[in-house]
């Protein structure tokens, strides 16, 4: 008998309508930008009397899910057996209907990813809330496609996972690509396996692969969980700090704050966690500041890259073919425009965001955030 079950994970988001502000011909350094920001933006003035009059405060609830129909396991995956998971952002609307569905990651069988989004299409939400107001918002969802009787690491995975974790402390690339290869045949493996041999796949990747193939190894090692439960606790705990410390070098600076909130209540010894908690307190000043930074970007094979925002204004620089639209998803709204090199965008009280360049495959740029 098979059986599926869909789990819901951390919320990402909509964003209210970018504040876009064209820049000054030729105007494409950082600070030029950064400048003209400073010095457009009006600062509301009080008067004494007025700062002591305390402002109501205004809730926001996000998205929350009351119809959950399951995944139906596709009959074409059937014959291949072999668990599977997909993770989907999207929108949902003042109607509580999800809607622009995206899958980011997935592992398992490629029928899979159609099945998820059936089962979200048939989903129904309570909208999110500003106070008393519906808006649109963003929201995340993974579903997990396990079959019963194999919540199970087998004889065979252990000894690879072993095998891999050797040849890359010997030095020995040959055999580890050999068995890389092997490992490629992702369809019959359950979640179990598929955590421990991508730990084993990140520490090869650590040697001789490349941060996005780590952080890569390591998404999948965790499953989007956040917490225990293909991993032990002590492994599932070093692959988060492996994946909050790779944000942090890639200067995806929200997701490691994702990571870090992950981390808290999971058991770590005292020197990392003072490590931890002070990398974290420097996130926490940079992002109110004004100080400014970027992040290389490219547009994959399909057309999309993800980012999300850490910071209220961005830019794109430096663009090295055609980028077409931004999309926006944050707390508060959807929004996606047509991309303007000679524009920067704000954007006003929306929540945390997540960022889709849509372009040809292979167009780099510069993300610049302040």
């Amino acid at each position: 008998m098979k059986r599926t079950t869909a789990t819901s994970t951390c919320h990402t988001a909509t964003a209210d309508q970018p504040h876009a502000e064209r820049s000054p011909a030729g105007c494409s350094m950082r600070l030029g930008w950064l400048a003209l920001v400073l010095a457009t933006v009006a600062l509301p003035a009080f008067t004494d009397a007025a700062a002591q009059v305390p402002e109501p405060l205004t809730v926001y609830t996000g998205p929350q899910r009351v119809e959950a129909p399951a995944p139906v396991y596709p009959k074409s995956a059937l014959s291949k057996g072999g668990d599977g998971w997909v993770h989907l952002n999207f929108m949902v609307d003042t109607a509580g209907k999800p809607y622009e569905i995206v899958v980011s990651d997935s592992f398992g069988h490629p029928a899979l990813k159609g099945a998820a989004i059936r089962a979200l299409e048939r989903s129904t939400y309570i909208p999110a809330k500003l106070g008393d107001t519906p808006l649109d918002a963003g929201s995340s969802e993974t579903y997990r496609f396990e079959i019963s009787g194999r919540p199970s690491v087998s004889r065979a995975t252990r000894t690879r996972y072993g095998r891999l974790l050797r040849l890359v402390r010997e030095d020995d690339r040959a055999e580890a690509d050999e068995l890389m290869a092997k490992l490629a045949d992702t369809t019959r493996r359950n979640l179990y396996e598929d955590a421990w041999l991508n730990l084993a796949m990140f520490s090869y990747y650590e040697k001789w692969g490349t941060v996005a193939q780590q952080l890569r190894a390591l998404n999948r090692a965790v499953a989007y969980h956040a917490e225990s439960k293909y991993l032990p606790p002590r492994l599932f705990a070093l692959a988060q700090l492996d994946r909050f410390r790779l944000f942090v070098r890639t200067r995806d600076y929200a997701s490691a704050m994702s990571a870090f909130h992950i981390l808290e209540p999971l058991d770590i010894d005292d020197q990392r966690q003072e490590k931890l908690e002070t990398t974290v307190q420097q996130l926490v000043a940079l992002q109110a500041n004004d100080s400014a930074y970027s992040v290389p970007g490219q547009v994959q094979a399909d057309a999309h890259w993800h980012y999300n925002l850490f910071k209220d204004d961005f830019a794109l620089q430096e663009v090295q073919g055609e980028i077409a639209e931004l999309k926006l998803r944050c707390d508060k709204k959807f929004v996606f425009f047509r991309f303007d090199p000679q524009m920067h965008y704000r954007i006003a009280d929306s929540g945390h965001c997540h960022l889709t360049v849509v372009g040809n495959p292979d167009t780099t740029f510069q993300l610049t955030q302040w």
